[in-house]
């Protein structure tokens, strides 16, 4: 293996680890030295799935939200429910899948509109 082989995979298995600290860690994922790098570089996140576990409840579900320029889309991506310590995915009723749906479109547009009104404020700071 030649040395800019050598160097390539080096670089390959830093990406995969900064990659996993991003996520692993989660709190702060926006300031974490690799998802940095990718914004320095003109990347913006356009799309993300969360995971939430209930706190009383042996149920967690996965939901996929995806930008677009004045937009939010918000699906249930799966549900699981927990038997003998195992998950097993399982879907949710049309009645719980609209309502939770619709909890999580009114706080992600909520956040999304205050986003985008400190982007609007900063691109005017720059401006003036």
């Amino acid at each position: 293996m030649s040395d800019d082989e050598t160097a390539t995979t080096e670089e390959k298995k830093t990406t995969l680890v900064g990659i996993s600290s991003a996520i692993l860690k989660g709190d702060g994922l926006r300031i974490n030295q690799f998802v940095q790098t990718f914004f320095n570089e003109g990347f913006i996140i356009t799309a993300m799935k969360l995971k939430y576990n209930h706190k009383t409840e042996a149920k967690s579900i996965v939901v996929e939200i995806n930008f677009s320029n004045s937009d939010i889309r918000i699906d249930i991506n799966k549900t699981y429910l927990e038997e003998e310590g195992v998950e097993v995915i399982t879907p949710l009723s049309f009645s719980e899948q609209d309502e939770t749906i619709k909890l999580f479109q009114n706080v992600a547009y909520q956040v999304y509109n205050e986003l985008l009104e400190k982007q609007k404020r900063e691109a005017l700071v720059i401006n003036i």
